[in-house]
């Protein structure tokens, strides 16, 4: 009767080291400049400012929004609409800090 297998297996872990080195080392630099090279984008909650959900009674358009903010002074301001097409709610994000008035 013979046997298919060695009784004591051997493998070889150490044939590939210098590929698997290479390959380790070439994916770890990857990682490293796709982190750091656009940057990183911090948002509101890292940078500070100001978010402020705006609801308003009747369909208004972002255009209409922005141009409400940049009349009161704030130029950097991004918007973001929530629900669908007919609502009213807007959440306004600029990273200045400000104080803003119910009006």
């Amino acid at each position: 009767m013979t046997t298919r297998y060695k009784p004591t297996p051997t493998f070889d872990f150490l044939k590939y080291r210098r590929f698997f080195g290479m390959l380790s080392a070439i994916l770890c630099l990857g990682a490293l400049m796709v982190t750091f090279y656009p940057g990183p984008n911090f948002n509101i909650d890292f940078a500070g400012g100001t978010n402020v959900i705006a609801t308003f009674s009747e369909p208004v358009s972002e255009s209409d929004v922005r141009q409400a903010m940049a009349e009161i002074g704030i130029n950097d301001a991004t918007t973001l609409k929530l629900g669908d097409e007919t609502g009213g709610d807007y959440i306004i994000q600029t990273r200045a800090t400000t104080s803003i008035s119910d009006e």
